[in-house]
């Protein structure tokens, strides 16, 4: 059974006995150009994103680059994903920033070769690294379609049964 769906605004725990998370809550802030990491990050310091809570995260018909974030923790060992099923994202990037301030970046979406992709699964998955107890992430999605995106973390185990029937 899928449980523990995240309905409040704080940080989200991943523990093991956990196999799945519908992100709910996020940050987010829209501009017209990619966005390089360090603006992202003084965007965040000079309050500029703005909250939002929805079960698909909807930004309409628009041309601008939507960044988000939202922050974890992992209480434990377990490998965790986290998915992006909307096939018409051009770009994704996803940056980790792990507590030793260590950032991994992860890039994907439809505008890449298949060689350049993050992974080759027909939804856009990124392992969630386990070098820190607490981790920011950080979604910079484009798409010359309605940009709407759930946001789910799951249980590596559990979405690898899952997979086998979507």
């Amino acid at each position: 059974m899928i449980s523990c769906i995240r309905e409040d605004a704080g940080e989200i725990v991943l523990k093991s006995e956990n196999k799945f998370f519908k992100v709910k809550q996020i940050h987010f802030y829209k501009s017209p150009k990619n966005l390089h990491f360090e603006e992202l990050i003084k965007l965040t310091e000079e309050n500029q994103f703005r909250e939002m809570g929805a079960e698909h995260f909807s930004f309409g018909i628009t041309h601008d680059f939507v960044s988000m974030y939202f922050d974890l923790e992992k209480n434990d060992e377990s490998e965790w994903i986290l998915e992006l099923p909307s096939a018409t994202l051009l770009t994704i990037k996803v940056y980790q920033i792990q507590e030793d301030n260590q950032i991994y970046l992860q890039e994907s979406g439809i505008s890449y070769l298949a060689h350049e992709k993050y992974s080759e699964h027909p939804f856009y998955q990124f392992p969630i690294f386990n070098k820190s107890r607490k981790v920011r992430i950080y979604i910079q999605v484009n798409s010359d379609e309605p940009l709407t995106t759930p946001i789910y973390l799951w249980n590596k185990k559990t979405l690898n049964q899952i997979d086998g029937y979507r």
